[in-house]
């Protein structure tokens, strides 16, 4: 204050001078006072209104970035969830910047997460003991992102999650709650930034495995339910693997395809082909027939009208229709020497496999019009 009244203390600094003015305003005049409005330098400023004045327009500016990273910090905690991502990146964007200009003349060098761990403050500089262990388990989390985006985020962020662990520290929060909500959405984004970094095949890989897996738990979860189900460890393994491998044959060939269609058609027939080559392969280890091998004659036909179709939808078309005509004869000729209860079973299951082969056929039908369209 200057007789009582607001007054404002303005410093004008360079690596030769420095210049400290006092005045009631602080406007682009008394800026000016100082910083004429040609001048040849660069100037650094906070984010006063002042200096964005337009008889600044010709001057470069370079606004301070301990400024920004404090207005950052100040949205961030207004944000939540998915509305921090831009100001966290903004933030570690800046704060690596400013890392690799004060490391500029010095090597680089390689940092494991023991490393990244151990570069925030110790127990010994006020941190409480509790949090050791979250700060190293999440410096080991944060080694599982790609290495481009580790090494120039991974310190700063590991800085940020510490930080936060304080303040809920001191304010006598759950620490061990906030920890889990950012090991769950860290290990969101590691998924998400993985799959960005993959290939197109990467991701369709990806997708299918994950996609298997779903498939997978069925059995595994009805195995613990259903008393007659004794598959050993390599039974699960066996079917895990050939349902990636259906699905990585589904994936690749639809990718070559534009009918939704064409489309739906293989992948209704993979599932039919699979339902009764598993089905098949049920009931020739329970009954030890040398008979139920002839369905998977109906599957040798199919693959072999796949590979001379080339995958045309009409001949894809014949084949599938086939199928399902053979799949019908062998219920009619075969006799299934069963009870009238399971003999009915067994007809409904025909049924629904010839139906499903018809179903399939249509759609190749349906892809082949609409090709010639």
């Amino acid at each position: 204050r200057v007789g009582g009244k607001t007054a404002f203390l303005m410093g004008f600094e360079t690596d030769r001078a420095a210049v400290y003015q006092i005045r009631p305003q602080h406007r682009n005049e008394e800026v000016r006072e100082i910083i004429p409005s040609d001048y040849a330098g660069v100037m650094i400023t906070d984010r006063g209104k002042s200096y964005d004045a337009g008889e600044f327009d010709a001057v470069e500016q370079q606004k301070c970035l301990g400024h920004i990273l404090r207005n950052i910090t100040e949205v961030l905690e207004t944000k939540q969830g998915r509305a921090r991502e831009f100001g966290v990146y903004a933030k570690l964007l800046l704060q690596d910047g400013m890392e690799l200009w004060r490391a500029r003349d010095s090597k680089p060098s390689k940092r494991s997460w023991r490393d990244i761990a151990a570069s925030s403050r110790s127990p010994k500089d006020g941190w409480p003991m509790g949090t050791k262990r979250y700060r190293t388990l999440y410096a080991m989390l944060l080694w599982l992102y790609p290495r481009p985006f580790r090494e120039r985020f991974a310190e700063g962020t590991a800085q940020t999650f510490h930080d936060l662990c304080q303040e809920h520290q001191g304010a006598t929060r759950s620490l061990f709650g906030f920890a889990l909500w950012v090991f769950c959405e860290t290990l969101f984004g590691i998924i998400r930034e993985n799959t960005m970094q993959m290939s197109q095949l990467g991701r369709t890989i990806l997708r299918v495995a994950l996609g298997a897996l779903a498939v997978w738990m069925v059995p595994l979860v009805a195995s613990q339910f259903v008393e007659d189900w004794h598959w050993r460890v390599g039974g699960f393994v066996r079917v895990y693997v050939v349902l990636f491998l259906t699905g990585i044959v589904m994936a690749l060939v639809a990718s070559r395809m534009g009918v939704w269609s064409h489309k739906a058609g293989v992948g209704l027939a993979l599932a039919a082909g699979l339902a009764l080559g598993w089905s098949t392969m049920v009931q020739v280890a329970d009954s030890e027939s040398p008979a139920n091998l002839v369905y998977y004659g109906v599957l040798v036909m199919g693959a072999i009208g796949a590979s001379l179709s080339r995958l045309k939808p009409r001949a894809l078309a014949n084949t599938l229709f086939a199928m399902a005509a053979t799949l019908t004869l062998i219920a009619i000729l075969l006799p299934s020497g069963a009870p009238p209860d399971m003999a009915r079973r067994m007809a409904i299951g025909h049924g629904v496999f010839a139906a499903m082969f018809a179903a399939s056929g249509f759609l190749f039908r349906h892809a082949s019009v609409a090709k010639v369209n």
